[in-house]
């Protein structure tokens, strides 16, 4: 079941909390669905199924939502359809805490900055350090971010399944100004609140695995957006021990496939090809336009 906070003691902000804590449990989120305009969604343990409907967590800046925090436990949102906007997304926050994200169809847009600005989807952790085994996974729909990746720990996986989704843009969400409102009777006037766009960037800690899957179409490409369009954002950095893992869906075939996109600076301290990769190799291109990461 939903477990809702009062937040004030009001009894008026019960349902803006929603905490979601049960090995065992399954909660379906279907289409014609549409839930109250919340703060943020926690799933401690247990899966939420999103086939349909919206599903939204935005109401307050820096309100993280979570998946997974539960030492042994697992918390898992499979999407297959419908609309979900969180504010932004930790995946296994806390230590020894499994979560998955599966994104299949549908879209998933997280819109808000976090307290560690440049990301705003971490993996195998949170905005202060790392945490659990975090995966996600993107075989269909298509995710936004306002900011960057940040795969945490060692146990944190990206992984992209094929050409199905339409599009994987990160930093690709620009806010929409707050509207000026005028003064009334009662109420003094409220300035137009203008947000600053943010480049997207990709930050690979240690141990940590981008994992793509080649299939008939190829693959969808990771792009890390110039928000600003000034040329000298969307960078992307990996750490000595960053893994890389590419595979097929059907049967090997020659070709070259872009996994990833950017147009700023590239940071490698050691990015390699996972074990058992044999035949497999990957380039970084910087003279490329936009700049790539390729799988061959």
């Amino acid at each position: 079941e939903w477990f809702d906070f009062d937040m004030d003691g009001t009894g008026n902000n019960s349902d803006e909390r929603q905490e979601l804590d049960g090995a065992d449990l399954v909660v379906d989120f279907t289409e014609g669905s549409e839930n109250e305009f919340w703060i943020t969604l926690r799933l401690h343990q247990g899966t939420l199924n999103v086939t349909g409907g919206l599903l939204q967590a935005q109401k307050l800046d820096l309100w993280d939502c979570w998946i997974g925090t539960v030492n042994g436990g697992t918390g898992t949102i499979n999407q297959s359809g419908g609309e979900v906007i969180l504010n932004f997304l930790e995946i296994a926050r806390s230590a020894g805490a499994t979560g998955v994200y599966n994104l299949s169809d549908g879209s998933l847009l997280l819109p808000e900055l976090s307290r560690k600005p440049a990301y705003n989807l971490f993996l195998g952790g949170n905005d202060g350090g790392a945490g659990g085994n975090g995966t996600f996974e993107i075989s269909g729909g298509s995710l936004t971010t306002r900011a960057g990746v940040e795969l945490v720990s060692g146990e944190a996986v990206f992984s992209v399944v094929g050409s199905a989704a339409t599009s994987i843009s990160i930093g690709g969400h620009d806010r929409a100004p707050t509207p000026a409102i005028p003064a009334t009777d009662t109420e003094p006037a409220v300035d137009e609140v203008v947000f600053p766009a943010v480049d997207g960037a990709w930050l690979q800690q240690a141990g940590s695995t981008l994992m793509v899957t080649v299939d008939d179409g190829g693959l969808t490409p990771i792009v890390i957006e110039d928000a600003d369009a000034s040329g000298d954002g969307a960078n992307i950095e990996f750490a000595d021990g960053a893994i890389l893992l590419p595979s097929f869906a059907g049967d090997a075939v020659e070709g070259t496939w872009t996994v990833m996109e950017f147009t700023g600076t590239v940071t490698d301290n050691g990015l390699a090809l996972a074990d058992g990769s044999d035949g497999w190799s990957f380039a970084i291109d910087e003279s490329a336009t936009p700049k790539t990461l390729s799988v061959s």
